[in-house]
């Protein structure tokens, strides 16, 4: 190890001599030169889809036809006939066709098209690609009464299709990838309620990526529009938790399915348009964010507990809705029905902050023994006019007061609590210190006042009519 070293400053000295004679000589050295240059070029990904091989079709009278409807007006057998010529299909119709656009219009049912999806490879890499299509959500009523066929395989009633990656490689590359063959069509047995529908896109995407990037391995998927679970910003979901994950702030989750056993624990501004659906189990509006329930149809939807799979005859115990946030129901109906003794439909846990509105046509009906309609420690209660809480028990209560904070409750309304059979409008505890109630009227109070109690006379309860309180 001594010697090693040695020679390594024994080098280091020669060179620095060398150097020095270099520095003062004026003598010429044979010098020599070689250069390399690296030239670079990137790849390119790139796939081209297109609408080719157009056909339209409607419907003709036909005895020998293969198309038959069994009864009604139009009962008898059809075939098809071509109608490319002028645009128009037989019944005043219309279609009108680009590379990359197609257009139906006032179709009506018999009307038919084929087409032929061309997809063109112009990469200059290995690459995968899929075929992803998305029928807007908008669309979904007229999407119910058509047909689409790709390549022989009928799917009714589409949401959406994903394909599997298939890869395409430069070894083996030509320019035409892949052509698929396409029919869309509304049976001749399609009713009524198919007339005059609009806003469906059915939207065909070709994705790719050179092909060792990263893509999941899942195969083939699709589903039809009544087996969703949700959707959200137009992209349909299986299941309600990947919709919950999807959701940003300001989005709306749509039902499309019944839900039950869910959980939905929402640290979002987000509304949950139950859509004529019932959705049940719990929901936790985490602190500081707003979780909306609303229902865009004219009968208000029940939102009830799921009961207990352990004792299927015991309704399982709980809230329906636990809120730790900001909480808003519009047309929405909260029925006690599978709840168990003493639970509330809406529990607003420990939190100066949280805060719960009831809006036009919302409906709390409380008729489980001991049971309530929202149940309280702190935060705020808004009760707005077209909405309204129903105990009809005896020990039942619309509102339950308990917890040691100061409580707001506004009842904006003269009929927006309401108490029969020994029931209670408003019910402090033992443990209540300090509430606050506003109402719009003397009328307002006067009922009000008649409808609430206290567990102990250390509660304290202010009033305010208008903002002021009433001595």
């Amino acid at each position: 190890m001594k010697k090693t070293r040695k020679l390594i400053l024994s080098s280091l000295a020669t060179i620095a001599v060398c150097a020095s004679l270099i520095v003062g000589s004026t003598f010429a050295l044979f010098t020599s030169e070689s250069k390399t240059n690296i030239a670079v070029t990137s790849g390119k990904v790139n796939v081209v889809a297109t609408f080719q091989n157009f056909n339209a079709y409607s419907v003709t009278e036909d005895p020998n036809g293969d198309l038959t409807v069994a009864e009604g007006l139009g009962a008898g057998k059809y075939s098809y006939k071509a109608v490319n010529a002028d645009g128009l299909f037989d019944n005043g119709g219309a279609w009108e066709l680009s590379t990359n656009a197609l257009t139906l219009e006032r179709v009506t049912p018999g009307d038919k098209v084929d087409f032929t999806l061309q997809m063109k490879n112009n990469s200059n890499v290995d690459i995968q690609y899929r075929l992803k299509i998305n029928v807007s959500t908008e669309g979904y009523p007229l999407m119910r009464g058509l047909i689409l066929s790709m390549d022989g395989t009928e799917y009714e009633e589409l949401a959406y299709y994903t394909g599997a990656w298939v890869y395409d490689r430069i070894a083996n590359h030509t320019d035409d990838m892949q052509d698929i063959a396409f029919s869309i069509w509304m049976p001749v047995t399609a009713g009524n309620e198919y007339q005059d529908l609009k806003d469906l896109s059915i939207t065909f995407t070709v994705e790719a990526i050179q092909a060792n990037g990263i893509t999941d391995r899942n195969p083939t998927n699709y589903s039809k529009i009544s087996e969703l679970a949700a959707v959200v910003n137009g992209q349909a979901f299986d299941n309600m938790s990947d919709a919950l994950a999807a959701a940003q702030d300001g989005d709306t989750i749509t039902l499309f399915s019944d839900t039950s056993n869910t959980q939905l624990t929402l640290a979002r501004d987000v509304t949950i348009d139950l859509n004529g659906k019932n959705l049940t189990g719990t929901i936790a509006a985490e602190n500081g964010k707003t979780v909306t329930l609303t229902s865009n149809t004219n009968d208000p939807i029940a939102l009830t507990r799921e009961p207990n799979p352990q004792r299927p005859d015991m309704p399982a115990a709980g809230p329906a809705i636990t809120s730790t946030g900001k909480l808003a129901l519009e047309n929405i109906s909260l029925k006690s029905t599978n709840v168990t003794l003493g639970s509330s439909l809406i529990q607003m846990n420990n939190n100066d902050s949280v805060e719960t509105t009831l809006n036009n046509g919302t409906t709390l009906e409380v008729n489980n023994q001991s049971g309530t309609g929202i149940e309280i420690c702190r935060g705020t209660i808004v009760l707005n006019n077209g909405s309204k809480i129903n105990a009809s028990l005896a020990g039942t209560r619309c509102i339950y007061v308990i917890g040691w904070g100061t409580v707001n409750i506004y009842l904006n309304g003269s009929d927006v609590l309401e108490c029969v059979n020994g029931a209670y409008g408003i019910l402090l505890s033992s443990e209540n210190t300090n509430t606050n109630i506003y109402v719009n009227s003397q009328a307002d109070y006067e009922k009000y006042y008649a409808m609430t109690a206290c567990e102990a006379n250390q509660s304290t309860v202010h009033w305010f009519i208008n903002g002021v309180e009433v001595a």
